[in-house]
């Protein structure tokens, strides 16, 4: 069930300043330990310092509803800490107070601990060629990307592949350098397992492409090795889906997604 309350102004602080009677959406991280039943056991505020007493206890309860199919390993339920994000609803108004309605809890993406530094390839700069590439990888349990399993997502089409490859080998380069956080940790320990990482490389007029990858970053799922013995828990009632893409073609070139 929804709840709806007002609170004091204070509660801007922990989900964003919002003008005047504006009705948003925000997300609040907090990290959740779910047991072998699919209940949550814990609630941990990211930022603790933004998160009042009257604001938490009103949370907590809707949070602790949500039930989860809950983590296997080799089969058997398990224990599970994850991140996610507290999904709400605000409408702030000029007295100074807010309306806070809780919505969903969303986990929380595959997300960089440490970013790569990325480099334009020269030819590609120079010749002022767009794209952005879909990059596989496995990730180890300490959040490093094994270089050798890092592959490109969708064969280029030939007239590209060249183009194509020279973007694949400066995002490669990145992906090695970078780090991720953990995402979840089954039964006590963090797990490894794979991950798509978009990158983007942009000259101009880079919208079209900006909106592609940024639904590509909301959709990235962290997902345990087929041969690990590990599922990692689930919310349920939740699909992960994203829009029917729409977006219209542009002369920017970019691997199969």
């Amino acid at each position: 069930m929804l709840t709806l309350i007002t609170l004091a102004a204070a509660l801007s602080a922990a989900a964003g300043t919002a003008s005047s009677n504006a009705e948003l959406l925000r997300g609040i991280p907090a990290t959740i330990q779910v047991d072998a039943s699919g209940r949550i056991s814990n609630v941990a505020w990211a930022n603790p310092e933004l998160i009042s007493e009257t604001l938490s206890a009103v949370l907590l309860p809707s949070i602790q509803a949500v039930q989860f199919e809950p983590a296997l390993k080799n089969g058997v339920p398990a224990t599970s800490e994850m991140g996610v994000s507290v999904i709400v609803r605000t409408q702030s108004h000029d007295d100074g107070t807010a309306q806070l309605q809780f919505v969903t809890l969303e986990k929380t993406v595959a997300a960089y601990k440490h970013a790569p530094s990325l480099f334009y390839p020269d030819s590609m700069q120079k010749a002022g060629v767009s794209a952005h590439v879909l990059l596989r990888t496995e990730v180890s349990a300490d959040g490093k990307a094994i270089p050798s399993s890092i592959t490109l997502v969708g064969a280029p089409e030939k007239r590209d592949a060249r183009k194509i490859n020279a973007f694949f080998a400066s995002a490669k380069r990145a992906l090695m350098s970078a780090t991720f956080t953990m995402m979840e940790k089954v039964d006590g320990i963090a797990v490894g397992g794979t991950v798509h990482v978009p990158f983007v490389f942009c000259m101009e007029s880079c919208d079209a492409i900006n909106a592609k990858v940024a639904k590509l970053r909301a959709e990235q799922v962290f997902e345990p090795l087929p041969d690990s013995g590990i599922r990692f828990a689930s919310i349920k009632g939740t699909n992960h889906q994203g829009a029917t893409d729409s977006d219209s073609d542009s002369d920017a070139v970019g691997s199969s997604l």
